[in-house]
């Protein structure tokens, strides 16, 4: 088992998303989400209504979601240099250039690992909500969630990089319904001050349960055996 600083630094990967369903009722120390025993209807949002499909969702987004569309170029401007990189923004297309633009706004922020914490922090809720729902029991969300932790700390350096990559990430994903290459620069400009990403960071930062600013980044997770419960769940 792990001790309780290790559990709440792992539900500390969903902070970002407890911050956005405050308003309801949402619980950064809470391992099921919310502390009330409703079920929470994945249907209609994420298509999830059942074990099965929650962990096709976690196997498919894990490592394959909205982040590969921008991992290659946070990347890519890492590690070339300022030259190097107006060079080849220059030879993109008029799309590429936007999605460019983005990273190079945000790169630094973000660190190499980008908007990865977008997919990580958004399983994690879905595994607290699967444990709400019964489709998971509390030895598997754990094991699951230290699962996304490893990754975190494979992409990440800190709490700050983290969750600017969920910001970023979101604000990519708000804009993947813009017609054109203008509409989505514009988007991207437009939602990073609105009033719903100020208040998630204000949650973030400032709400006094917020584990954000409790529990430093590089903290000791022990190592946790895969439950003999899922052996489908190849993370």
């Amino acid at each position: 088992m792990i001790d309780d600083s290790a559990r709440r630094w792992l539900l500390a990967l969903s902070a970002p998303m407890v911050a956005i369903n405050a308003g309801p009722g949402a619980a950064y120390d809470c391992d099921q989400f919310y502390p009330f025993d409703t079920r929470v209807d994945l249907k209609g949002s994420w298509g999830i209504d059942s074990r099965e499909q929650l962990f096709e969702m976690i196997l498919r987004m894990v490592d394959n979601g909205h982040a590969e569309d921008l991992a290659h170029y946070f990347r890519l401007w890492h590690r070339l240099s300022l030259t190097e990189w107006q060079d080849y923004v220059a030879h993109q297309t008029p799309d590429i250039q936007t999605q460019l633009a983005l990273v190079a706004d945000s790169a630094v922020m973000c660190g190499d690992g980008g908007i990865r914490a977008w997919d990580l922090a958004r399983m994690g809720f879905l595994c607290r909500i699967g444990l709400l729902n019964d489709w998971i029991t509390p030895p598997e969300n754990l094991w699951l969630h230290s699962r996304l932790g490893v990754r975190a700390r494979y992409y990440y350096t800190s709490w700050q990089h983290y969750n600017a990559g969920f910001i970023i990430g979101r604000l990519y994903w708000q804009s993947l319904n813009a017609s054109d290459a203008d509409t989505r620069r514009y988007a991207f400009s437009a939602d990073a001050g609105s009033t719903t990403n100020i208040e998630l960071m204000r949650q973030l930062y400032t709400h006094p349960e917020s584990p954000i600013s409790q529990l430093p980044w590089h903290i000791e997770i022990p190592g946790m055996d895969k439950p003999a419960s899922l052996p489908e769940m190849d993370l």
